[in-house]
Order: structure tokens, then sequence, then C-alpha cells
């Protein structure tokens, strides 16, 4: 998967999507959601990134239809975005196992295509539970796509996203931090995967902090000029990730405040 260039269109033959949330697919521990809003200014844009303003979610369902819920400060309030999975391809339709389910929304100008943030937030075990037995009820129904799209206008005529919020099955603050556990660790390879971290950071012990921030909601990466950067308000000022580094001691540095230490 190619890096996503913050300034760049999220999909390069793609120059408009639809105003609202838009699920892309579940892998094991991982989900794509796009927010897509019309003219996103850059107040909005902000908001988003500020990670020190957490997101809401929650799930819903109607029929065999799984509905994801989510609310922004700054951003947008309640919206939903149906789902199912049988419309996903085949890679894409992965049951969450027990654990953190990592969350990566992407803001989106609607009218442009234009990716304007990314973000990642991680979600507790009971939400992922949830979202699994909801996705197993799912399954278990036989997918036609007329009742699907029966199922969609009927809650979206009936209830609100609000009125959906006081019949959701579970909602809660996304960004848990969480202890870095195995099943994290692969959460941090979905990331760099995604991220093409490979790429950019060579020092493996640099990419698994980096992965590990992001995966809790505490930094995300942006393109500027042709150049990825690393921004995690925790960390310090932003910086080209070619110029962070590792020290045994200090962790993870910023090389233009903590030179690397000549060899002895």
């Amino acid at each position: 998967m190619p890096l996503l260039e913050v300034g760049q269109r999220y999909h390069p033959n793609v120059a408009a999507w639809p105003e609202g949330l838009h699920v892309f697919g579940l892998s094991a521990q991982r989900m794509e959601v796009m927010v897509a809003l019309g003219g996103v200014t850059d107040a909005e844009a902000a908001a988003f990134r500020d990670t020190t303003r957490p997101f809401e979610v929650g799930l819903a369902s109607h029929g065999s239809v799984v509905i994801l819920l989510a609310r922004m400060p700054g951003v947008m309030d309640w919206s939903d975005a149906p789902y199912d999975a049988r419309l996903m391809l085949a890679d894409e339709r992965g049951l969450p196992v027990i654990g953190h389910t990592l969350i990566q929304w992407l803001l989106v100008d609607a009218g442009t295509g234009i990716l304007r943030g990314i973000r990642s937030a991680t979600v507790t075990p009971q939400f992922t539970a949830q979202l699994r037995e909801l996705l197993e009820s799912q399954a278990a129904r036989p997918f036609r796509r007329a009742t699907y799209d029966a199922d969609v206008a009927a809650y979206q005529q009936r209830f609100t996203a609000q009125a959906l919020v006081r019949r959701a099955w579970i909602t809660e603050q996304a960004g848990i931090t969480a202890p870095v556990t195995e099943p994290m660790r692969e959460v941090q390879a979905d990331i760099a995967d995604a991220l093409g971290l490979h790429g950019l950071i060579a020092d493996e012990r640099i990419r698994e902090v980096v992965a590990e921030a992001i995966g809790r909601g505490e930094a995300h990466l942006e393109e500027r000029d042709g150049e990825a950067w690393y921004i995690d308000p925790g960390f310090g000022p932003d910086v080209p990730v070619r110029l962070l580094g590792y020290d045994e001691d200090l962790g993870l540095v910023d090389r233009r405040q903590f030179p690397e230490k000549p060899k002895a």
C-alpha cells in the first residue's frame, strides 16, 4: 500500500467522495474509517489531529447491518456508517480478535478527495468483542444486496445518529492507552505496513516506537514538501522522520537536539 500523504488525494483516481463516515475494511486488529467532509477548514483539520480531544465511538445494528457511530469534537457531531463485510474485498473481511482494535481515521475533503489528516486510536477489548459478535451474527445471515439497501434506508429514515447512540450496543471514547502486548505488536506491524514505515525508517527500534505511538492515537505522520514528518505533541516539536533517532537511555529522540554519539 502506498504511503498516505496529507495534502494529496486519498486515492489518486478519485476526486470526490460522498460526505459522511465510510468503513473501508477490517483485519484481525485494524479498521480503516474515512471521515469525508465538504470543504474541510484548517480549524477542523487541526481539531481532527488534536489527540487531547478524544473521539467517541459506538456500535449499533439494524437488521443485518452493523452501524459504526462516531463523534469528533470540532469536526463533526454523531454520524453513522453502515457496514456489511460481504461488500468488502476478500482480504478486508477479517473478524477482530479479542483485544484492542486499532481504528485508523482519515479526514478527507469530500469535494476534492484530498487527505487532510490521519489519526489512529485504539478501542477497548469490550468494543472489539461487541464488534466481533455483530459481525458473526451478520455472517450467519444470507446476503442479498436488496435486503441490505432496504435495511440501510429503513434505519436512516427512522433514526437520527443521536437516536442510534441511545440504542447502541456500546459507546466509548477511542484512544484508550494499552500496554504493548504481543497482539499490540501485531497492530504495530499493520501500521508499519500501512504507512510504509519500513521504507521510511530503517532502525527497527525507532519504527516500533513510532508505530506504538500512532497506534495509541498519540502521534501521526504528515507529508510536507515531499518529506515525511513525525507529529507527536507529547514528544516535542514536529520532526522529519529522517531525523528521528534512538538513544539507549532516552528512547526516541530528535537528532537535532540529541546528535548521534560518535562510535568508539
